[in-house]
């Protein structure tokens, strides 16, 4: 009987999740593409590279809403065993109302697994393509242009800064090459700058290079010009490739691995600290959010549903606006990171944990 009722619950529950995520995710493709639609025309777009473009895009949108469909399917679900009296009688045949919801609060935890797979394994992959498809089919830009960025700094060792002007990670190519060599006192010894550079054989070979040699002053003595010449730096083009990303994303191993890097490098890297922890923090609040509507839908009676109702949106507007304001001042270390990113949790998860130990839908 038990597992009859698991089913049924976690059947209910189930559907009005994937409605809820289909309904959110398509809400915010449509208003992306409707906000950018003259843009795509102004570029001569084709139909498929749009499509494509937002084929690629589902999975950060739907990490982005996953929370939301959360709330909204646990609090339909249980709303409408509450205002139907199936918890009632659920009660009445002695089964506690925290032992009738376990299957929707167990898979919560299963969506939100899944989702950090999606976070870490789906979605930075399919970022990187979305963005090629839009810089190369429809905006018509070159390869690259692909990187985001025209500019790159980069430590390439303890007394190495290399400069690149544009960057085609995939092809291991980069044009506008300047690599600066300092010494202790961060004095210029030298100044490699080259018209290309080329990723081959696990090394740099730059081509068109001009070298710049200084005095101990800083005062240039000689240069010299080489057709061809091969450099070791500290970087691969997948290194550089990491630099214009945004950290919002890539993965928490991604850029676990690119703080380390810059940590070696002598580089300060506290300022990504916030933005590390908030990765968990984000997948955290899908079950937090699941939790948070069966309290709400608890308190349903016959009367009262959309006002429930508008209770979990003002909940959903209350968390956005406060894990904002904290990821803010996370990144400005006002408090430690790992704490104000998990404050909106903590309150949220607090409230939701004491609403489920005074569980009691009314009659």
């Amino acid at each position: 009987m038990i597992r009859i009722l698991d089913r049924y619950i976690g059947r209910e529950f189930l559907k009005l999740f994937a409605l809820a995520l289909a309904i959110l995710v398509a809400t915010s493709l449509l208003v992306h593409l409707f906000e950018r639609l003259h843009r795509y025309v102004a570029w001569g777009a084709s139909v498929s590279d749009v499509l494509s473009y937002y084929f690629y895009a589902l999975p950060r949108e739907t990490l982005r809403v996953a929370p939301f469909a959360l709330l909204i399917a646990s609090f339909l679900s249980v709303g409408k065993f509450n205002r139907n009296h199936e918890l009632l009688a659920m009660q009445m045949a002695r089964l506690h109302p925290l032992r009738a919801v376990l299957p929707i609060v167990l898979l919560a935890l299963a969506i939100t697994a899944m989702l950090s797979v999606v976070q870490e394994a789906i979605a930075p992959g399919a970022n990187e393509i979305a963005l090629r498809i839009r810089q190369q089919q429809m905006q018509k830009d070159a390869a690259f242009r692909r990187t985001r960025s025209q500019d790159i700094w980069y430590l390439a060792g303890p007394d190495r800064i290399l400069h690149v002007g544009l960057l085609d990670a995939r092809k291991g190519d980069m044009l506008d090459v300047s690599l600066f060599r300092f010494s202790p006192e961060f004095v210029p010894i030298e100044r490699i700058e080259a018209a290309r550079g080329r990723w081959m054989d696990g090394r740099w070979i730059l081509s068109n290079v001009r070298i710049h040699r200084f005095s101990e002053g800083g005062i240039e003595m000689s240069i010299a010009e080489v057709r061809e010449m091969p450099v070791q730096l500290d970087a691969t083009p997948e290194d550089l490739a990491v630099v214009e990303k945004d950290v919002e994303e890539m993965g928490y191993v991604e850029l676990k691995r690119y703080i380390q890097r810059l940590t070696r490098g002598g580089v300060d890297a506290r300022r990504y600290a916030a933005d590390l922890a908030a990765k968990p923090a984000t997948l955290a609040v899908n079950f937090v959010m699941a939790l948070l509507g069966i309290v709400i839908a608890f308190r349903i009676g016959r009367q009262g549903f959309f006002v429930h109702m508008g209770t979990c949106i003002t909940a959903a507007f209350l968390y956005w606006f406060l894990s904002s304001v904290s990821l803010q001042l996370a990144r400005n270390e006002v408090l430690p990171p790992l704490l104000l990113v998990w404050l909106p949790n903590l309150i949220f998860g607090g409230l939701a944990f004491f609403g489920l130990l005074r569980a009691q839908p009314p009659i």
